[in-house]
Order: structure tokens, then sequence, then C-alpha cells
């Protein structure tokens, strides 16, 4: 395969083009680099018309033709090499032009130098040279220099050997039941178990382009492996082990490892309240009076009476809690009951349930109750983004009320903000009159007393104080109250039935049930609560 290409015949009386077609595929002549070829040797007479005309015929029959261009020369025209560079200065491309007939070529020598010329440092193929001198091809791209591009490296990676999924619920057995007794998001460990190893991030390899200059690979990030305690690290720090039997946590990147305290009855009269640092897992139920403190999970097989149960990660209750009004539940992560009754539930995650009787409960993100039973009666219930449930209210009217759409830490927040203001502003009004008055007084040019100036003092600078906290507080109010009217995604699921009665509040709208509705989806529309099928 050979690109077309073009060749002076100088002769005595004229001078002449001798047109080349392509073979095997390759390029026809340019006309454009024939005519910038043809100007730069001042050889301009001839029509453009029949020039094109002659370039056409060439590549059409595929045999050489001959055109006149101009008049006899006093010189010998030399072969020509033209250089391109890549915008990237990563790669030089050679194209050259014969000489004329009987012409002189360019050696590799005076090839190398011109490209030296033009600034080139770096990556000369002096092969690629030599190739071309040996088999000569004209009117085409020959790379003659590259550029060492940078190999990219990586980010340093960190690999877990213990569950890090918080978000995973229940599985479903096959009778439609949840199954609340084998439960993966408790990641349990034992003594030199493997809990994460650390790949370290790899820099790269700097390349250089045509003129020497380094170029840098794309910058990487490190990481390393932030530990608490119960862990031991691998002499290479590349790895990290626990020191004990215990549960395996992953916070803020940080891996926590906190020990089990296993109790193998009840939490009664017995054992006393438990206040431990790590995880307690108790075979038995926790009795009405009695307390759980802890900054790991809590883990109960049995049920949980009125008792309290506080957990800076899950509370996991494989039977449930019946709490008679008394049980007080709080989990800085996900709650898993098999039921909830006659309890206040506060949950920084998710719930997982199978049924809710006459208890508060909140959650930060979504509610399910599923299963066979999956009914809500009684009580108020506070999601976050989403509540799903079989059966919401019962037949003989519990006051039933639930709320989605708005996180309880925020929906707090923002009545706090809401009284504050109420406050801030209540004061500022009545300070506003009495600096006016004594502001009055200066301008008639009436000199205050040494204890009236005192007083004017601390009240402009009281006055200046609430107005700043009246501004910020403003601003985070009127963020609050944008996010709820905005939180148009928040919705109430019913896969059975929803009878009369149950009170539906949604971001900052309200809705009373009036009749039985099956299979149907609560969601805000146009600034009210609508209800459609599923």
């Amino acid at each position: 395969m050979a690109n077309g290409y073009f060749q002076a015949d100088l002769r005595s009386d004229a001078s002449y083009i001798v047109l080349h077609p392509a073979t095997e595929g390759g390029q026809p002549i340019r006309f454009d680099e024939l005519e910038r070829y043809l100007i730069s040797n001042k050889l301009t007479e001839y029509k453009k018309i029949d020039l094109k005309e002659a370039c056409d015929k060439v590549e059409a029959e595929g045999k050489p033709a001959m055109v006149r261009v101009g008049g006899a020369l006093p010189y010998k025209i030399r072969e020509e090499m033209l250089i391109f560079l890549s915008e990237d200065k990563m790669r030089l491309t050679a194209r050259f032009y014969p000489p004329c007939v009987k012409g002189e070529t360019m050696d590799p020598d005076e090839m190398i130098r011109q490209i030296q010329a033009n600034g080139i440092k770096y990556g000369i193929d002096n092969a690629a040279i030599k190739d071309y001198v040996t088999n000569r091809r004209f009117c085409t791209d020959l790379i003659f220099a590259k550029g060492k591009p940078p190999v990219a490296g990586h980010d340093a990676k960190i690999e877990y050997f213990f569950n890090t999924n918080t978000s995973l619920k229940p599985a479903m057995n096959e009778d439609g039941t949840v199954d609340y007794k084998n439960l993966d998001n408790i990641s349990h460990v034992t003594e030199d178990q493997l809990l994460a190893r650390i790949t370290p991030e790899d820099p790269g390899i700097p390349g250089m382009d045509l003129f020497a200059n380094l170029i840098r690979p794309p910058q990487v990030k490190g990481r390393k492996l932030n530990t608490g305690n119960n862990i031991r690290m691998s002499e290479d720090g590349l790895e990290i082990y626990s020191t004990v039997m215990g549960h395996a946590s992953l916070v803020g990147g940080q891996v926590f490892v906190s020990d089990i305290y296993e109790i193998p009855a009840d939490v009664d009269n017995s054992t006393g309240d438990i206040k431990y640092s790590g995880t307690v897992h108790v075979k038995g139920n926790v009795k009405t009076g009695f307390t759980i403190d802890t900054q790991g999970d809590i883990i109960v097989d049995g049920v949980v009476e009125g008792a309290t149960l506080k957990a800076g990660g899950q509370i996991v209750l494989k039977r449930g809690v019946q709490g008679m009004q008394k049980a007080y539940l709080e989990s800085g992560s996900n709650l898993i009951a098999k039921f909830i009754e006659g309890a206040s539930v506060i949950s920084g995650g998710y719930i997982e349930t199978e049924s809710i009787m006459h208890s508060n409960v909140v959650a930060k993100t979504e509610i399910n109750v599923t299963g066979k039973k999956g009914f809500v009666t009684g009580g108020r219930i506070q999601a976050g983004s989403k509540l799903c449930a079989k059966k919401i209210g019962s037949p003989m009217g519990a006051h039933t009320v639930v709320e989605v759409g708005m996180s309880h830490e925020t929906k707090q927040r923002y009545n706090e903000l809401k009284t504050e203001l109420m406050s801030l502003q209540k004061e500022l009004s009545k300070a506003y009159p009495i600096l006016q008055t004594f502001m009055a007084k200066i301008k008639e040019g009436e000199k205050l007393p040494p204890k009236n100036m005192l007083y004017l003092k601390q009240l402009a600078a009281q006055t200046k104080d609430m107005e700043g906290k009246i501004k910020a507080r403003k601003q985070e109010y009127e963020l609050l109250e944008a996010e709820m009217a905005l939180n148009v995604g928040a919705s109430v699921e019913v896969q059975g039935i929803i009878y009369p009665g149950v009170e539906i509040n949604i971001a900052n709208c309200r809705t009373l049930t009036e009749s039985e509705r099956n299979y149907c989806k609560f969601t805000v529309v146009d600034g009210d609560i609508k209800c459609s099928n599923l």
C-alpha cells in the first residue's frame, strides 16, 4: 500500500510535475498539498482546473500523468521533509516530498539535525528514520519521534473482611415471615481474625514529552488503617487483626472491635443494670425496670419488657419488645425487632419489624413493617423517608398518627428554632423603643448620666448580639422549611389496607383517612397529600 504522490521533472525548456496514483488502498494525492509544494518551488504556470482534472484522472485510471507547471528552473529541487508536532508535544510526524528527477535525497543525519533544530530533545526514533531511508514513502505521515506517556498509578485501597453494610435487612422465610434469628448485619469476629488489608497507593511512573519536559502522572490518594481498641496491626502496617472475640464495625472510616459481654440468662435482679463499652448479647429476656447502656450493639434473644435499651450501634431483638408503655429503646444505627408493643423507640437508621402496636416509633430513614402480619395500630410513627406496612390503623378506630418526610432530629430542631426566633424577636421588640428614646435625647443635645450611658452601651451590644442570632437562626429555619416543602419523595406505602381515622403527615402537609383504602401509596403532589394505587 502506498499513497499517491508527485515529483518534479525539471527540463531545459520547462518544468513538469509527475502525478503518481495511490496503490493497494493508499490515499490519493491531496490537491491542497500539491499546490503548496508547487507554490513553494515557484512552479505556478498552470491552470488549476486542468491540474485538478489530471489528479482525478490519475486516480481513476491508476496510471501516472505529467502536467506542465512552469518554465525552466535554474536549480534542482532536493528531497523535502516537513514535520508536524502534536498538541500534547508527545508525537512528531514527518512527511516527505521526493526530489526532482535526478535530484538529491536527504540522509539520516540531515533529518535528525532538522528535527533537533525544532527543539526536540527526547524520543527520536532512529529505527523509523533508517526504515524510511531504505523504503522511501512520499506524501505519507511517518512518526519519527514519540514521547513517553506517564503511567497512571492508583489510590490506596482498603479491603474489609467483615460486613460493613449496615443497611442490610433481615431475609424473608419461604412462608412470608421475616427471619429474625439469622441476621447477617452483626459482624462477629474471632480472636486473631483478619479485619482489613490495605493496598498502598502506587504513585505511577512519570513520562516525558519531546522537549524533555517531565510529565507527572495523576496524583493519587493515600489511605491509612484507622483503628480503635482490641486491634493489632501487622509489622508492615498493611493488615489489622482482632485481639478479642467480639463485634467489628466501620464508623467514619475507622475500624472498631468491641468484645461481647454475654449474659447467659435474663437481665434482672441477678445482673442489675448493664453498662458496657462493647456489644451486649442477652440470651434471655430483659425484665421491666432494668437498663442496658452500651456504645456497641445490643442483641436480645428473648423479649424486652418495660426496660431501657440504649446502643451506640444497632439493637436486634430476635423476639421483640412488650413494653407496657414503660420501654424505651434508642439505637445509633438500625433497630430490628420481631414486634414492638407499648414502647418508645428511636432509631438512627431504619426500623424493621413485623408489627407495631400502641407505640411511639421514630426512624431516621425508613420503617418497614413486613412479614405475615405487617400491621401498625395506635401510637405515633415517624420515618425520615418512608413507611411501608400491610395494615395501618384498626377497625376499632385506635388513634394512629403517621409522619414521614423529615427526620425526628430535624423536625425537633425546626421546632426549637421556631421557639427561639419568637423569643428573640420578642426581646428585640422591647429593646428597640428604649434605644430610640435614648438616641433621640442624645441627638437633641441632652447629656446622659454615666449610669445611663453604661446601660445604653450594654443594651446596644445586647441588641446587636440578638440581631446576629436572629439572622443565623432565621437562615437555618428557612433552610429546614424549604426542606419540608421540597420533600415530595417521602411516602406512606400500604401493601394491604389502611383504615379510616389514620392521621397522615408528609413534610408540612396533613390528611385524615376517611374510608378504607387498599394497596395504595400516599405522597405529596402539588402541595397536597394524594393517594394512588400501587
